[in-house]
């Protein structure tokens, strides 16, 4: 407790190890902040459907988002397996995916077309929905 607040924050480390003239030395070791969730609503079938589509990052790149009843769920085209959960934040097209600290923003460009800003620390890679 600090100043009267909760605080907890989860450090998981990494160390490596490597064998050098038959004894072991660590070689490297980190940590760093274990991100938190922030917390997912329930929203609508509908609302989710109106984001799902395929989205371009370059012609050799595009994404299948789809609906399920609770999130949005995307996949590279093409590509095995489940695809990667998006947990709606808020009504205005805000999303998270679960352990990183990285955001999904459905809106509209300056041009009018509909794009994904996928946001982590603070930069943005841009996503356009295709016709």
């Amino acid at each position: 407790t600090i100043f009267g607040q909760a605080v907890d924050t989860k450090y998981p480390s990494v160390m490596y190890f490597e064998k050098r003239n038959g004894e072991w030395q660590m070689v490297f070791f980190t940590y760093f902040e274990l991100p938190v969730d922030p917390p997912s609503i329930a929203v609508k079938k509908d609302y989710l459907k109106a984001f799902t589509g395929l989205y371009e990052v370059s012609p050799e790149l595009i994404f299948e988002v789809g609906a399920s009843d609770t999130a949005l769920v995307y996949k590279k085209v093409n590509s095995a397996g489940a695809g990667t959960v998006l947990y709606p934040i808020d009504n205005n097209g805000r999303f998270f995916r679960a352990g990183t600290e990285s955001e999904f923003i459905f809106e509209k460009d300056n041009q009018g077309r509909s794009i994904v800003r996928q946001r982590r620390n603070w930069i943005d890679f841009i996503w356009y929905k295709k016709p």
